[in-house]
């Protein structure tokens, strides 16, 4: 197996245990999108935010994992790099 395919496993576990534990400690509705005028913020249910982004996650991982040739590997890292921060900003958002 592959460094990438490894990386990609990791990725994939990492935000699934991230996302279980997310579902005991967050609040039963998620703001998803901060307002900078300091109006209403988009909010969703818990289970549907998380539902969202794990499925994010999960097929940024599949999509790093299942890769074969790439001219730019770092594309596929990038990806997965964006998702993990905005999952940070989530829970950042939220606690």
């Amino acid at each position: 197996m592959a460094l990438k395919q490894k990386i990609a496993l990791i990725y994939i576990a990492f935000i699934v245990i991230v996302d279980i534990i997310g579902f005991f400690i967050l609040p039963d509705v998620l703001v998803m999108q901060v307002a900078s005028v300091g109006g209403n913020p988009t909010t969703l249910s818990k289970t549907a935010g998380l539902i969202i982004m794990m499925a994010l996650g999960i097929a940024a991982g599949l999509g790093t994992y299942f890769m074969k040739s790439n001219d730019k590997p770092y594309k596929d890292y990038l990806v997965m790099a964006v998702l993990l921060l905005v999952h940070i900003l989530l829970f950042a958002f939220n606690l």
